[in-house]
């Protein structure tokens, strides 16, 4: 059964832009933590980047409190240095996360 997406995009030698999209069905059941640790994971050890970004709208909120309780680090739009495809508005009116190299592999 299908249970969602997760993909990198705008992969840079130094970052990549993380995407996560799950079933209704498949929420609470472990499988958005599974899947981020499995494509961060691939991040760092097959595209070597140093962070890996993204943002989640304000109205969304069942996201942040999942990225929040599982101590995602919260960035301010200032320290996106790359947000390819994202006006400066758009940055500004998002939540951002970053997990570095150290704090990723230190996670998982």
């Amino acid at each position: 059964n299908y249970m969602g997406t997760v993909s990198l995009k705008h992969i840079t030698k130094d970052t990549a832009e993380f995407a996560i999209a799950i079933c209704k069905k498949a929420m609470g059941k472990g499988y958005s933590i599974w899947a981020m640790h499995q494509i961060i994971t691939m991040a760092f050890q097959k595209y070597n980047v140093s962070e890996v970004y993204w943002c989640v709208a304000t109205d969304n909120l069942r996201a942040l409190r999942f990225y929040d309780k599982n101590n995602f680090p919260r960035v301010s739009s200032d320290e996106i240095k790359i947000a390819r495809g994202y006006t400066k508005e758009q940055i500004d009116s998002y939540v951002w996360y970053i997990v570095s190299r150290s704090d990723g592999q230190s996670r998982w």
